[in-house]
């Protein structure tokens, strides 16, 4: 993944779905062994180097991460808080939470969640949720739809596994309606818009004033078929913190979500410093 960030990159276009997640990890086989074992996805070790400049393509039913080694890496990556706007992780949908914890448990995932997977209230979605970090400290969460709640991209979704599929990246934001005019002018929309609040949601999120978390969380979706979506999360209880990344230099170990659409662009920061690109879909 390139680190060299367009600042003049114009974010007047049209981003029609999820192409990859590019990730930086410092063990190469650590982190496959991590996702094959534990999240059900399957490596591939040979593919299109033009579209992803990554080490292995990791699928999981219609979605990939692209893993890069980085050797020697200089820093450690930052284990924030939610509410930090460094903050960004991908949620993975399971068909049966408790089966796909313990599967996880195995190789022994860093917890962000207080009392394992959280049931949120119906105001909040309803889904039980359980984050934890890879072990490069990358944030993730499994998510379990409520019954009769599932969307249909899930509902018919095949396969025997556990884990279906990624269903959204979420990223901590400061502004949020900045946020959503920057996304919205790379030709996201907005899908929802609700608060989540309350014990349950401090205790998925593993902070520590329990009774006093309140986040707003907006779906933002691309222009194509439904496909992995953008949470932005705009924390106001406790407030949202943090430095934003560098956008001239951003960390070696940041993510790059990578989107398929027009015209494309190479790595570029959003107004929190969080990279993506755009890139044409082929032929």
């Amino acid at each position: 993944m390139s680190v060299a960030v367009n600042r003049s990159a114009s974010t007047s276009g049209k981003t029609t779905g999820f192409f990859a997640l590019e990730r930086h990890v410092r063990s190469l086989e650590r982190s496959i062994d991590f996702y094959v074992r534990g999240l059900g996805f399957t490596c591939e070790r040979h593919h299109d180097e033009h579209a992803l400049a990554a080490d292995v393509i990791l699928t999981l039913g219609q979605e990939r991460i692209a893993l890069s080694a980085v050797e020697n890496a200089e820093e450690v990556i930052a284990q924030v808080p939610g509410p930090d706007v460094r903050f960004q992780h991908l949620a993975i949908v399971t068909r049966d939470m408790s089966m796909a914890v313990q599967r996880l448990q195995v190789l022994a995932p860093i917890p962000i969640t207080r009392g394992g997977p959280q049931r949120l209230p119906r105001a909040s979605g309803g889904v039980t949720a359980f984050k934890f970090r890879d072990p490069d400290g990358h944030p993730l969460e499994l998510i379990e739809f409520a019954t009769g709640q599932c969307p249909d991209r899930w509902r018919h979704r095949a396969g025997s596994d556990e884990t279906l599929g990624i269903d959204h990246a979420a990223i901590s934001v400061s502004r949020v309606e900045q946020s959503i005019g920057f996304y919205c002018g790379l030709g996201f929309s907005v899908q929802t818009r609700q608060v989540n609040r309350g014990v349950e949601q401090g205790r998925l999120d593993g902070l520590d004033e329990l009774e006093d978390v309140e986040v707003e969380v907006v779906a933002l979706v691309a222009s194509g078929p439904p496909s992995v979506h953008l949470e932005l999360l705009a924390y106001a209880k406790p407030a949202a913190f943090g430095q934003r990344r560098d956008k001239r230099a951003p960390s070696r170990a940041a993510d790059c979500l990578t989107w398929f659409g027009a015209p494309s662009m190479t790595c570029f920061a959003d107004p929190d410093g969080h990279v993506n690109r755009v890139i044409a879909r082929p032929p």
